[in-house]
């Protein structure tokens, strides 16, 4: 099945809900369930058959940490959406998952139709009270939040990547989905990360609007080092991803 034609019109209805300003919309064909919020955008998508399995290419590039990254891994969620990373990370023991979400209803509806792992941590805040009252030693954070279906505006404020900074270790690595209107504004938003972040880069989507922002204060590896990690056997995520290493772009660090 061409996952590019699952629409709000596909299938059944599951369920359905107003959350704040949007209408959730939890539909099923086949063996895929997904849901949306008033767009025809796919927020996650789960095999009925396979729940760990990661479907959608954005989420699966934000899973790139896990050829240079060793276990045991500490991993902060911010945004649980329908529970992709965390069914994915169900199966591996020594990865330990925290999630953040601020809508109850979000979190009811990752329970009851994504199959959400029961021995999930889940806390139900906004991702930026969570980072300025925490300080933990997170080795990955990975970040899907958005307001009114755009950007949140918290990205645009240097606090919370000082937030952000604060809540992972020296070596740690954040992966943030963005979807950006313009080149104009993905410069703001890169201008305010600053200093805060020495190392940084993108990823590109030829079907999606989305980037995958990639910040550390460590190095990243180099394309060269992911093709041979992603190609000699230390791909424990299982997932090709040549083309997300393709259309990497590095940023210019400090």
């Amino acid at each position: 099945m061409d996952l590019h034609t699952l629409s709000p019109t596909l299938g059944v209805s599951l369920y359905n809900e107003q959350v704040f300003s949007d209408v959730l919309d939890v539909r099923e064909f086949e063996h895929y369930r997904w849901f949306h919020l008033s767009s025809p955008a796919v927020q996650s998508l789960m095999n009925t058959a396979a729940p760990a399995q990661i479907l959608l290419p954005v989420p699966q590039s934000m899973l790139l940490f896990m050829l240079w990254k060793k276990s045991p891994l500490r991993v902060l969620n911010l945004g649980l959406g329908g529970g992709v990373f965390e069914r994915f990370f169900n199966s591996h023991s020594t990865i330990d998952v925290v999630s953040v979400e601020q809508s109850q209803s979000i979190i009811n509806m990752a329970k009851q139709y994504f199959a959400l792992p029961e021995k999930t941590t889940v806390v139900n805040q906004s991702a930026q009270q969570y980072l300025k009252t925490q300080n933990e030693d997170n080795d990955v954070m990975l970040i899907d939040i958005y307001e009114n279906k755009s950007v949140s505006s918290c990205l645009f404020h240097k606090n919370f990547y000082r937030d952000m900074n604060k809540n992972v270790t020296d070596n740690g690595v954040v992966f943030i989905n963005l979807i950006v209107d313009s080149k104009k504004i993905l410069l703001e938003l890169l201008g305010v990360v600053g200093d805060i972040f020495q190392y940084s880069a993108l990823v590109e989507f030829s079907d999606y609007k989305n980037l995958v922002l990639i910040l550390s204060r460590s190095p990243i590896p180099d394309k060269e080092q992911l093709v041979r990690l992603n190609n000699q056997g230390d791909n424990v995520a299982n997932i090709n991803f040549d083309a997300f290493i393709d259309s990497l772009h590095y940023l210019t660090t400090k």
